[in-house]
Order: structure tokens, then sequence, then C-alpha cells
């Protein structure tokens, strides 16, 4: 009836002479996740889980203690994941890497880790927590969840909170070779995208995709 995950990573190292300040950097970086799937019944499978990746506290300083992780493709696990989430989409806004839904973009130090090694070393990290349900009835399955993300560490000047997203696939399936859906996503952005990009970044992004897959 219940489907625990749970994952933590540590992350441990250094880089060598940063082209910009002549620095060596220690890394030092915890990241962590857990979630629970609870099936009622095949129809209602409630969920809800929260993730943390740890944020730089001083940019200034010689340490990266941001958690970078090589690459991270959220977009497709099986809790959270959600094929045409926007949080999933590569945006310069939030930060974001595509498949990602952390904000490791957001920064100016060099770091480690990410898409072509593209994450910074002063990233805020991130505290998400949501919850949804997803179910399946004959030819029909649908899914539907909530998150909202914060930092874990706030640049300077910046308020914590980035935003909250909703989403909705409903899915048919005429045969196990091809299925269409609907995916409707909404991402309310916090004081955080205002703070950092101004205050034409605070509308609602809405985003309502057709998907039409076959498989052989």
């Amino acid at each position: 009836m219940f489907t625990p995950r749970f994952e933590i990573v540590y992350a441990d190292g250094d880089t060598d002479d940063d082209p910009t300040t002549g620095l060596d950097y220690d890394i030092s970086a915890m990241a962590a996740y857990a979630s629970v799937d609870v099936e009622i019944c095949p129809g209602f499978i409630p969920y809800f889980g929260i993730k943390w990746e740890e944020g730089d506290d001083d940019p200034n300083d010689d340490d990266i203690d941001a958690f970078n992780s090589i690459t991270d493709i959220a977009r497709y696990t099986p809790t959270f994941g959600m094929e045409n989430a926007i949080v999933y989409r590569y945006l310069t806004s939030l930060g974001t890497h595509l498949y990602s839904g952390n904000f490791n973009r957001t920064g100016t130090q060099t770091g480690y880790g990410g898409i072509s090694n593209s994450s910074t070393g002063d990233a805020p990290g991130l505290l998400m927590w949501g919850l949804g349900a997803k179910g399946k009835y004959g030819n029909w399955s649908y899914k539907a969840q909530y998150m909202s993300f914060e930092f874990d560490e706030e640049p300077t000047g910046v308020d914590d909170e980035v935003g909250q997203e909703f989403d909705l696939r409903v899915a048919y399936t005429f045969s196990k070779h091809f299925t269409i859906a609907n995916c409707f996503a909404a991402f309310d952005p916090g004081d955080a995208v205002e703070d950092l990009w101004g205050s034409d970044y605070d509308d609602t992004a809405l985003v309502n995709t057709i998907e039409l897959t076959w498989r052989w």
C-alpha cells in the first residue's frame, strides 16, 4: 500500500584555480529527498514529499556549500516527475536547467556539476515540498500535483520564496501503441523572482500541452 522513497547525497572535493578569482574552492554540500505514495486503490494514489538541496551562504569565501548534481532529471522521476511541468524547463528567470527543477544557474561564482558543468558555486539551493494524487480508471489516467519552492540560502537582498506550481495531466490510452494526453501547468512566481529580475516578472506562467505518444 505504501511506496516510500528516500535519498541522501553528499558532494566532496575541490576545484583548481578559478579563472576569475584565481582561488581554489573546497566543495562540501548535501542534498536529501523523501516521499511516499499511498495506494488506496488503483484510481486514487495520493503522495507527498520533500526535497532539499543545500545552498551556499557566502559567495565571497573559498568554500562551495551549494549542492550541484552531475545532472538532474527530476522531470522523469516517479513521484513528482511531470513531462511538461514548467519548473522542469530551461528558464533564465528561475535559473533552472532543463529537466532539473532546481535553481542552480542562479549565482555568479564558478561552480561544478549541472549540464555542461554550468551550475554555480554560490547557487542558493532549494527547499521543495509537494503533494498530489494519481490513478487509473480503465483507459484513463490522471496526475495532479502541487509544489512549493524556496531558496535554502537566499542571495543578498532577495526573498527566499521562489514560487509555487500546479500541474494536471489527463491521458487516454487507445492501445499499447498510442496515448493522447493533455498537461496543464501553472507557475506563480514568488518575491524572489521579482527581487532578481524586477516587477515585470510577477505574472503567473501558464502552459497547456497536448501529447501524442506512439510506442512500438
